[in-house]
């Protein structure tokens, strides 16, 4: 009789030499533990993919104390369970969850340019951010733009016949969605004619403005009226919201708030103003500023309690394995008509080529930000929690520091 150890299918396993980490997809819960050398090995066996999450269990391990506890802990929090076999052919297995990548990947490894044809390519493009630009910005806000969707700070104004053509012969098949960027003063040349443009190829847009009471404001609402665009205000003062708010009523438009917090009183604010006026989508964005980074660590770091509250699904650890879903299928547009996969990294190249060749260019980078994983930053690659954090965001970009959390992990 032989006892042997089996991990459930929907179990995750990640660790290091001093601790490690089982997931269940199922319950969507973890537990960590402690490793010993004992334990490492036994680890190190589950993920030989040979052994099908099956261990045999050497009777003589369970004088260890701890490995012992870690066994008990397997069966108790339904990780996986223990069997009693007498015939070691019959012994029972498990499925680990490996991400299975198709057979053309393998392809591709021979044959980049066959398989990353123009049309597989379209399947990757899913969303677009336009930077209309036609006005300057404040010092501080002026970097905004590299943490979130943010006007950049540009006199001069994307052109509509340049992003007419960039449109026309980039395959959009798959886009589904369009982000328009203005300014503070929206005088952008042949607005009505742009969002037309969009209109006609059907593509989901929002607009992303000011949220000031002005000329510009009415322009543009006399113009989202006839569409199904929505429409992102940011919040700039309490007058300008009173009064957008009284006016925008009486218009079928879709829209939301964009709040953005720099320090505890930006939040109380929000806070306020959301729940006196019953605001149920509203957008609350950090920024980063030369002052507040104290502010960003107490309360906007990642937390092992905000991990606990993911409850992610066996999808959504893959993806977190494989993708960054932060940036994966969005490229970026700024007003010189210069492209990127992400903004805090080296332009991919510019509107006058094909969107299909920069999407190319991104896939096929080392340092590809689409596929910048927790795997592929450090400190992050050594920590436990790693597929379950959330992937690297502009904030770690635009700081260059990849752990904006309050984890410690062991090594």
């Amino acid at each position: 009789m032989k006892d042997f150890i089996v991990l459930f299918p929907e179990t995750f396993l990640w660790f290091n030499e001093s601790e490690g980490l089982f997931y269940n997809s199922n319950a969507k819960k973890f537990f960590t533990f402690s490793c010993n050398e004992l334990i490492h090995n036994y680890c190190l066996l589950f993920n030989d993919p040979a052994n099908l999450y099956s261990v045999a269990i050497d009777h003589s391990d369970k004088q260890d104390a701890l490995f012992s506890s870690w066994l008990d802990s397997i069966v108790k929090y339904k990780i996986g369970a223990i069997y009693s076999i007498e015939n070691e052919e019959k012994k029972p297995f498990s499925l680990p969850p490996i991400l299975n990548l198709r057979d053309e990947i393998e392809e591709a490894q021979l044959d980049k340019n066959k398989y990353y044809s123009s049309i597989n390519i379209a399947e990757f493009l899913n969303e677009m951010s336009f930077f209309l630009s036609g006005g300057g910005l404040p010092d501080e806000e002026r970097e905004y733009y590299k943490q979130i969707i943010y006007p950049y700070s540009e006199e001069s104004f994307l052109e509509l016949g340049v992003i007419h053509s960039f449109l026309e012969k980039s395959n959009t098949t798959h886009l589904r969605q369009v982000n328009l960027i203005c300014s503070d003063q929206l005088i952008y040349p042949n607005i009505r004619d742009l969002i037309g443009l969009f209109v006609t190829h059907g593509i989901y847009v929002t607009c992303y403005m000011p949220g000031r009471y002005t000329d510009a404001f009415l322009q543009i609402i006399d113009i989202l009226q006839s569409t199904n665009f929505t429409l992102k205000l940011y919040f700039i003062t309490i007058g300008d919201f009173t009064k957008i708010q009284d006016y925008i009523k009486d218009y079928s438009i879709q829209y939301n708030w964009v709040f953005l917090i720099k320090n505890e009183n930006d939040f109380l604010l929000c806070e306020k103003i959301i729940k006196d006026h019953n605001l149920t989508k509203s957008d609350i964005l950090p920024v980063l500023t030369s002052r507040n980074f104290d502010f960003f660590e107490e309360n906007i770091f990642i937390s092992r309690d905000n991990i606990e509250n993911l409850s992610l699904t066996k999808q959504n650890v893959f993806c977190n394995q494989s993708i960054n879903s932060n940036y994966w299928g969005h490229l970026f547009i700024l007003p010189d008509g210069n492209v990127y996969g992400n903004l805090n990294k080296k332009p991919l190249g510019s509107m006058r080529e094909d969107a299909m060749e920069l999407i190319k260019r991104e896939i096929n980078d080392p340092e590809s930000s689409w596929k910048c994983t927790r795997e592929k930053v450090t400190p992050c690659k050594d920590c436990i929690f790693r597929n379950l954090c959330p992937p690297p965001s502009n904030y770690e970009f635009y700081l260059n520091r990849f752990n904006l959390c309050t984890i410690k992990c062991m090594t």
